[in-house]
């Protein structure tokens, strides 16, 4: 799927292609999701793209007891790129 978006913002003409070091960077990424399981709480961990922001990470600890809430949450961008369409 990375390769797919990368290869897309090169071909659509409508976006911003990928500098040279972003489309190294997005294509070395380690997108597939990640849960873990704790004693009091699971971690997912999911990588998500954007236009307006890029390839970001986004970390959700969850309490394993009912009603299973969201305790934490952490974003981190990967891959910063903006499509340069400004609203």
């Amino acid at each position: 799927a990375l390769e797919g978006i990368v290869a897309d913002f090169a071909e659509d003409g409508q976006s911003l292609a990928f500098t040279p070091e972003q489309r190294k960077a997005a294509l070395a990424l380690d997108a597939r999701p990640r849960i873990e399981f704790g004693p009091d709480t699971v971690t997912v961990r999911v990588v998500t793209f954007s236009k307006w922001g890029g390839f970001e990470e986004s970390v959700y600890t969850v309490a394993r007891a009912a009603p299973n809430r969201i305790v934490g949450e952490e974003r981190t961008i990967l891959v910063d790129y903006m499509c340069g369409i400004m609203f």
